[in-house]
């Protein structure tokens, strides 16, 4: 393509976007040598209160109000309206590009695409989400993927609707393939690496939980499990090979498992300050705090799911609250064990507290979404290991003090003299 021809094409292409039916005038040009493309600066967006717009409302209408996010990664809070993105790809080549798009979040209720010519012929049109089956996904992968193909010479938009109950979100990146497969692969390793050193973790927490009482043995391994499920449901892992036919448990999944681990997670406090902290109502609280998870675990069926999740929010609030109190009051008087695996449990809230403000767009989202709260789990995890391996480590030793001390008596015995004439006589009264 020579210099005027590629003039002519500009000049079409911002015709065609500025005569677009109340889009944004933003285009993206589709460069086949780069590898990967952000799309948040080329997007524009539309909030659909009633929900009830199609594509073709979207295409036709031209009093639309259409706006330019102000957050680079698309993050749009909880919201009832249903989101509707756009943008315009550019084509100057004359050769076809195929691309993949990648929507690393898998918390999405619903996800619409739609990509649409220059005569406004549909080219491609997927749906997909948490609601519905996996697969129902053109792309088997834990993220939102979606393939698409550029004509030579060319314009062509695209469209996403976005609905749902937990936080919209859209840092959307277009790939090429083999760019896409390669980073993908890495992060599956990494992931694999990382969930086998967690589970390595937990199956020698769980492996030494022999010489504790046998609540705790119910206990630890519900406060592990659960929440590691919760992780599993929003890094998408859990739809993808868990339950990818049953979308009810992925749809129920953090409104079930947030008071799961919260119940589990309250008893085992609770055991940890019985005896230091009885008659303190505080600590007695603790026990309410977990009859009112237990309650909150079946609240889905009776209420709304975003009220539930809401007052799951309330409950680890407070759960965070007493754990801080009671820690700050007995820090002193707990073993070295138990400190660890407080800290263990500050680590899980406050990853967990900053992946609350990071999706509610409190703060600004990190390019990783699940980073937060995966450093917190881990260092969850991490402490609830060291903190059986302390346990490990002193009954050994103390094992070990009184072999040897039972040793060193029966040494001591078997060393002795034997009694002389006058003292055996003495020892009989003689």
């Amino acid at each position: 393509m020579n210099i005027r021809d590629l003039v002519v094409f500009t000049l079409i292409s911002v015709f065609t976007l500025l005569s677009s039916k109340g889009a944004l005038a933003v285009s993206m040009m589709v460069d086949g040598s780069l590898s990967k493309q952000d799309l948040a600066p080329y997007i524009s967006y539309h909030m659909d209160i009633s929900k009830k717009r199609e594509i073709a409302d979207i295409t036709k209408t031209n009093t639309l109000v259409w706006s330019s996010p102000q957050d680079k990664h698309l993050n749009f809070g909880f919201s009832d309206a249903a989101i509707w993105l756009s943008t315009t790809l550019s084509n100057p080549s004359n050769t076809s590009i195929d691309r993949v798009i990648e929507l690393p979040y898998s918390l999405i209720d619903n996800v619409e695409f739609y990509h649409i010519n220059q005569q406004g012929r549909l080219l491609a049109n997927y749906i997909m989400g948490s609601e519905l089956h996996f697969s129902s996904r053109p792309i088997a992968h834990h993220n939102f993927i979606i393939p698409i193909s550029i004509a030579p010479n060319s314009n062509s938009q695209l469209f996403f609707r976005l609905t749902g109950s937990h936080s919209l979100q859209a840092p959307l990146t277009m790939w090429s393939n083999n760019a896409f497969w390669k980073i993908s692969q890495f992060e599956n390793r990494f992931n694999f690496s990382y969930f086998t050193l967690l589970f390595g973790l937990m199956a020698y927490a769980l492996y030494r939980l022999s010489p504790q009482p046998r609540i705790r043995r119910f206990i630890f391994p519900g406060m592990i499990i659960t929440p590691l499920l919760a992780l599993l449901t929003i890094e998408g892992y859990a739809f993808q090979y868990i339950w990818p036919e049953h979308p009810f448990w992925n749809r129920m999944g953090l409104a079930t498992l947030i008071p799961g681990s919260l119940t589990f997670l309250s008893l085992y406090l609770y055991i940890i300050f019985s005896k230091m902290a009885l008659g303190n109502r505080w600590h007695h609280s603790l026990l309410s705090l977990s009859v009112a998870n237990i309650l909150l675990l079946i609240a889905p069926i009776a209420i709304s799911y975003t009220t539930a999740l809401i007052l799951d929010f309330v409950t680890a609030t407070i759960f965070f609250f007493l754990l801080t109190y009671l820690s700050v009051r007995h820090w002193q008087r707990l073993s070295r064990p138990n400190k660890v695996t407080l800290l263990g449990f500050f680590w899980l809230s406050f990853g967990s507290f900053i992946f609350v403000l990071e999706i509610t767009n409190i703060i600004p989202s990190f390019s990783l979404i699940e980073a937060p709260l995966q450093v917190g789990f881990f260092l969850y995890v991490f402490s609830l290991f060291w903190a059986q391996l302390n346990i490990y480590t002193r009954a050994v030793s103390i094992f070990k003090k009184k072999k040897l001390q039972k040793e060193k008596k029966k040494h001591d015995t078997s060393s002795r003299p034997p009694p002389t004439c006058n003292e055996s006589k003495s020892d009989i009264g003689i």
